[in-house]
């Protein structure tokens, strides 16, 4: 989920999802069905554990307190996510909206 909720994988539903007016995306089974989710290797699973340890953090400060500011901890996530997928610095700055 965490992926899911990534700004890189915002960014890919941008670009190929309908639009549901001015509230978000239409995710209908086809577009999930082809959402680039890499595998879990020996190589990327330090990542993965990284990527799970900040959302365990997330969800314990939200069960705490739902109002609680987790935007630095999603930031620490998107940052993985570029890992994980390896993207470029110049990608990252497309991503983040530095273009």
């Amino acid at each position: 989920m965490a992926i899911l909720n990534s700004k890189l994988i915002y960014e890919y539903v941008s670009m190929i999802v309908h639009q549901y007016g001015f509230t978000g995306f239409r995710l209908s089974n086809q577009y999930v069905e082809i959402m680039p989710i890499p595998p879990i290797t020996l190589a990327n699973q330090p990542i993965v554990s990284q990527i799970e340890a900040l959302v365990d953090k997330i969800l314990s400060a939200k069960k705490s307190n739902p109002q609680a500011d987790t935007k630095a901890l999603e930031h620490e996530i998107d940052k993985l996510v570029y890992l994980l997928y390896e993207l470029s610095e110049e990608e990252v700055r497309i991503v983040e909206g530095d273009k």
